[in-house]
């Protein structure tokens, strides 16, 4: 099994490989600093929600944490004294239409277990998945994609699945990292067991052209992305009007920004070009609405991006899977 962190099979010019220190990224590091460093007591585990719309960048953030603490990287904590070390984790993905009872196979599956469907869910398996946590001596769960919780579930089932998580804490006293889209946040209003037991952290959003501070942070994330695209010539990506068009054209999401970078630079790069020219992130963007189906119109095709703003929308937006 491929290992969370891996990332030595993407190309040495892959966007993958870079990372930008923003607010809302130094934000979720300290949450996550703070739920490390919390007491494990007694029938009182603690964990953290990571949630925000697709392609937001959450997994990515969870990744680099941990990657730093293998590093002992606290840099982007300043001059405060945090001392982050190596962790034994475990990364458990949920996939579309998990259910309580489904819930402890997936993670003893992740786990290793040999017969991870073996036995009734709440009783064999859920002892299973806490035995094997605690004796494996893990620091760190990390469920991703819990948002498929929510999907064509009962509220009461809702909260059972909830109180399944709450009671791993108790048992464990093992830190857990519960990644999703914003829906997520639905259980934990429902549920205050499970919503009393995290630490604070606030929801990672997309940037927007019309809030001036985000704006800018996203010109930021343009310059150290348009350095690891290893061109010949600038680019000036975060110029304000190319800013401007590839925000919208990506809705503000860093994840879907990569994509269109990463096929703008193949484009650039099959015409001999030596930067990414406006001409090639307008095809660029053509080339990638095809899966952005409801990106009602090109940014880079636009004599009037305002006006156009103005009349479709500033972000497209990006369908959550599932009911809500």
């Amino acid at each position: 099994m491929r290992d969370f962190l891996d990332i030595g099979d993407l190309p040495e010019d892959s966007l993958g490989h870079v990372f930008v220190d923003t607010f809302e990224t130094k934000a979720m590091f300290m949450a996550l600093d703070n739920l490390m460093a919390s007491p494990r007591t007694a029938s009182n585990g603690r964990g953290v929600a990571v949630l925000g719309p697709p392609r937001c960048g959450k997994t990515l953030l969870v990744k680099e944490y941990l990657r730093r603490c293998l590093r002992g990287d606290a840099s982007d904590r300043g001059d405060l004294a945090v001392t982050r070390r190596p962790l034994k984790y475990l990364y458990v993905q949920l996939p579309p239409g998990t259910r309580l009872n489904t819930i402890p196979s997936h993670t003893l599956m992740a786990l290793g277990h040999p017969a991870p469907t073996a036995g009734k869910h709440d009783t064999t398996q859920t002892a299973d998945v806490i035995s094997m946590i605690v004796d494996g001596g893990y620091e760190l769960v990390i469920f991703d994609e819990v948002h498929h919780l929510t999907s064509s579930m009962t509220k009461s089932v809702r909260e059972n699945g909830s109180h399944w998580l709450t009671h791993i804490l108790d048992q464990t006293r093992c830190p857990m990292a519960l990644i999703g889209y914003s829906r997520f946040g639905r259980i934990l209003q429902e549920n205050p067991f499970l919503g009393g037991r995290l630490v604070p952290a606030t929801p990672l959003e997309p940037y927007r052209r019309s809030d001036p501070q985000r704006f800018a942070t996203f010109r930021i994330i343009l310059q150290d992305l348009e350095r690891g695209l290893k061109m010949d010539a600038p680019s000036k990506l975060y110029a304000v009007d190319t800013a401007a068009c590839l925000l919208v054209s990506c809705g503000g999401r860093i994840g879907l920004l990569e994509n269109l970078l990463t096929e703008a630079r193949q484009l650039a790069r099959n015409r001999k070009h030596s930067c990414l020219t406006r001409d090639v992130l307008a095809e660029a963007v053509e080339s990638m609405r095809l899966s952005w189906s409801n990106l009602r119109f090109n940014p880079f095709r636009v004599e009037d991006l305002a006006a156009a703003v103005e009349k479709h929308g500033e972000c497209f937006a990006l369908a959550e899977d599932g009911p809500r």
